[in-house]
C-alpha cells in the first residue's frame, strides 16, 4: 500500500521562499517590494551632441559612446576629428554634465578610443596605438593623463 507524504516545515519555507520570489520579481507584493527603482534614482536619457570639432562623414564618422562610469556621470567614447597628419581620425573622450566634452589626447600615433569608465568615471580604458604599432591600451586619469598599458600574450 502506498502511503502518502505528509508535507514537512521544510517543504513548506521552500515553497515560501519559491513564491515569493516570483511575486517579488513580479513587482506585485508590497510585502517584499516592489521592483521599480525609487523616482528619483530612474534611468533617463541626454542627448550630448556631436563633440566639437568633430566632422561628421557619411557612413562612417560622428561621435560615439561606448561606455558609462557605473555612477552614471560619466560618458566615454571617440569623435571622429581632423587629424594632423591628414584625414580624419577617432579622439578618444569623456564626456559629464558639468563640463561636457573633455579630449583624451592619444598615445602618439594620433587615433584613440575610449571604451570604459571606472565606477566613479576617474579612471578610463581605451585603445591608442603609439606610433608605429597597430593597437595599444591605455588608461587615463585626470592627474596622470593617457599612460600605455602593456599589451603581452
Amino acid at each position: 500500500m502506498k502511503r502518502a507524504l505528509a508535507p514537512t516545515r521544510l517543504d513548506f519555507v521552500i515553497l515560501v521562499v519559491v513564491v515569493a520570489a516570483f511575486v517579488s520579481l513580479g513587482g506585485a507584493s508590497p510585502a517584499f517590494g516592489t521592483s521599480s527603482p525609487p523616482q528619483s534614482s530612474r534611468a533617463s536619457f541626454h542627448g550630448l551632441g556631436q563633440m566639437p570639432g568633430v566632422v561628421i562623414q557619411a557612413g562612417s564618422c560622428g561621435t560615439q559612446a561606448f561606455g558609462i562610469s557605473g555612477d552614471g556621470n560619466v560618458i566615454v567614447g571617440a569623435g571622429c576629428a581632423p587629424s594632423p597628419s591628414g584625414g580624419f581620425a577617432d579622439q578618444a573622450f569623456l564626456w559629464t554634465a558639468a563640463g561636457g566634452y573633455q579630449g583624451l589626447g592619444d598615445l602618439g600615433g594620433g587615433i584613440s578610443d575610449a571604451y570604459a569608465a571606472s565606477l566613479d568615471g576617474s579612471v578610463v580604458v581605451g585603445e591608442s596605438p603609439p606610433p608605429g604599432a597597430s593597437f595599444g591600451s591605455f588608461r587615463w586619469t585626470a592627474t596622470q593623463g593617457m599612460t600605455s598599458v602593456p599589451v603581452g600574450w
